[in-house]
């Protein structure tokens, strides 16, 4: 059921890590652009610790930077909105806010600075990324020390995901040959059709293969993982992504930046 918006009203607010976002929905010419506030104050000043929604709409890409440029990331201001009757969501009144100072808020940014890490006796110490929401180590596959990312926003879905890449690492040299492999089945033909300079020669499946330098691993929940690769100069400098899951699947590979 949709909330109606109350009249324009002042409402101070933490910015949250993942700051301003904007995005449009072809076919519309509009951009929405949208942030959560971590705490906040109502209009009454009574302090809220369920984060709130904000939006507003822009006409083009460079208002969006605009707004992202005034409205930063762990940093407190007084907005103009129009607030949900139950404080769910609100819509700015203008593209800007008033930077104000609150000691309570202020502390609350500092906290969500500080690095939050798991130990693990196998894997090390996890940290996590609050912007990204995920966590992340530093891993050693086939001899090639590369950066682990576990998709999970919660310490309580580490375990299924470190149980994964338990299950994936065992068996490093053959899932490595097959991700390069499919990666050759799917992008070896673009590569020498469209992504190579003029001079550079055609690469055989065992040179593109060959050329692919690992960089990460993502393990996403339900067996799902994505491995990317510096292109070694094959592919103009972009990366190579290929995803797919435990079970043997693939779902894609990608030349990708």
């Amino acid at each position: 059921m949709m909330v109606e918006l109350a009249s324009i009203r002042e409402i101070v607010g933490l910015v949250g890590l993942r700051g301003v976002g904007g995005y449009r929905v072809p076919p519309d010419d509009t951009w929405s652009v949208d942030f959560s506030l971590d705490w906040w104050r109502d209009p009454s000043g009574e302090l809220r610790k369920e984060p709130l929604k904000v939006t507003i709409k822009v006409k083009s890409h460079s208002e969006v930077q605009s707004v992202q440029s005034v409205i930063r990331s762990c940093h407190i201001y007084r907005f103009r909105v129009r607030l949900a009757d139950d404080g769910s969501r609100a819509e700015l009144v203008e593209p800007e806010g008033t930077p104000v100072e609150d000691e309570v808020l202020f502390q609350r940014a500092e906290e969500l600075k500080q690095p939050v890490t798991v130990e693990n006796d196998v894997f090390g110490t996890l940290t996590f990324d609050s912007v990204l929401g995920w966590y992340e180590v530093r891993y050693v596959w086939n001899a090639k020390d590369i950066v682990l990312y576990l998709s999970t926003e919660h310490e309580e879905g580490l375990e299924e995901l470190l149980d994964a890449v338990t299950t994936f690492g065992a068996r490093q040299a053959q899932w490595d040959r097959r991700v390069r492999k499919y990666a050759a089945s799917q992008l070896l033909e673009l590569r020498n059709t469209v992504w190579r300079h003029d001079d550079e020669d055609v690469l055989s499946e065992d040179e593109f293969m060959r050329s692919m330098i690992p960089e990460a691993i993502t393990m996403y929940p339900g067996g799902r993982f994505e491995m990317s690769f510096d292109d070694g100069g094959g592919v103009l400098g972009h990366l190579i992504m290929v995803g797919g899951c435990l079970d043997g699947a693939f779902e894609y590979a990608d030349i990708c930046g």
